[in-house]
């Protein structure tokens, strides 16, 4: 076998939607010559059914153990949280120098200065597209045009549950609570949906996306506003003005970030987004706006990013040598905070709306 076509040892910790689905395209690719070797797999039960059998690897309740026990070339972090069992195993595999691909936006938002700095020590790639959009290269992309171009702002339809339940009003002009319910009943929604609607979820992913682009260091006090208080008749007056209500994350390069409901001008691609759709549009000095649009979540989607990150792993490792492990440095990180937004807003139905421009 050629160097690089040489296996590389994977462990995986987190076995529901997206892990599953990971497990079983790796299967799947090394059905054409073993690109990935599953070393360990981790989760807090073995007799959950999930799709695949699970006798042929070896299990682990503590992806802590399961790394202390296997030293796998790659950890894949699909646990979640931003501390915990998913902060500890991250930060002891970039110490010992084992690269990393992890989904988890908390994780990485929070603590993306110190995990920077244990991934720059010890050469250790860690990567996390499936972080931010599913399935949506939009951090490969951001990475791209950020090293030839000014980036002026970075703006998504970050949350699936969010755009399908304010999409929903829109079309069927029903409230807030009935779009939820049906949110629910299709499963874009959990039962407690406070971290969607809150837009807590979608500030996790517009905070790695204005760390990339624009090197704010984290922060957990940007402004954030949900979507439950936006009203149909809201929707109506805002149509009336030639825009659509969309829960964008929004950041740019005077030092503002945020969440929030923003009118979106009717002709701007961001607005014709609808149901669980994301996309993310990244506004450059020199190539101008570029909007990437696809599947946001899903166990396979998000599963798909993973393997893509993966893959660059595998390649560095067959070819020899490394990029820039974290993709970006530390003192890149620590140059910048965030500021309150002054973006201009409209009043609509009682609440003050900012505009997208």
């Amino acid at each position: 076998m050629s160097k690089k076509n040489t296996p590389i040892k994977v462990a995986i910790a987190g076995l529901g939607h997206v892990g599953a689905s990971l497990v079983k395209q790796i299967e799947a690719l090394n059905g054409d010559g073993v690109r990935f070797e599953i070393s360990g797999l981790s989760a807090r039960s073995k007799d959950k059914d999930r799709g695949f059998d699970l006798s042929q690897y070896s299990f682990f309740t503590c992806p802590q153990e399961m790394l202390e026990a296997q030293q796998p070339d790659l950890y894949v972090e699909l646990v979640g949280g931003a501390d915990g069992i998913a902060r500890t195993s991250v930060e002891y595999a970039l110490a010992k120098g084992i690269a990393c691909v992890s989904a988890n936006k908390a994780l990485i938002a929070t603590h993306a200065q110190n995990l920077a700095k244990l991934s720059e020590e010890s050469a250790a790639p860690f990567f996390y597209e499936a972080a931010v959009a599913g399935s949506i290269p939009v951090i490969a992309t951001l990475r791209s045009l950020a090293a030839t171009d000014k980036i002026k702002s970075v703006s998504g339809i970050l949350n699936g549950t969010c755009n399908f339940i304010l999409s929903k009003m829109e079309v069927e002009d029903c409230v807030y609570e009935d779009a939820l319910r049906q949110a629910q009943e299709l499963g874009y929604a959990e039962a407690d949906p406070h971290f969607d609607v809150a837009g807590l979820d979608a500030g996790f992913k517009i905070q790695i996306l204005a760390l990339l682009a624009f090197g704010y260091t984290s922060s957990a006090d940007i402004f954030c506003q949900g979507v439950e208080a936006v009203t149909p008749q809201a929707i109506k007056e805002a149509n009336n003005q030639g825009f659509r209500i969309r829960l964008l994350g929004r950041s740019d390069d005077a030092g503002g970030i945020a969440v929030a409901p923003f009118l979106v001008p009717k002709d701007h691609p961001l607005a014709g987004i609808t149901g669980p759709t994301n996309a993310v549009t990244l506004d450059c000095e020199n190539a101008g706006p570029q909007t990437l649009i696809g599947a946001g979540a899903g166990g396979q989607a998000t599963a798909a990013a993973v393997l893509t990150d993966m893959e660059r792993v595998r390649a560095q490792k067959s070819y020899g040598g490394y990029e820039l492990p974290f993709e970006m440095s530390c003192e890149k990180i620590q140059r910048r905070k965030p500021l309150r937004p002054q973006w201009e807003c409209l009043r609509i139905d009682g609440q003050d709306y900012p505009v997208y421009r």
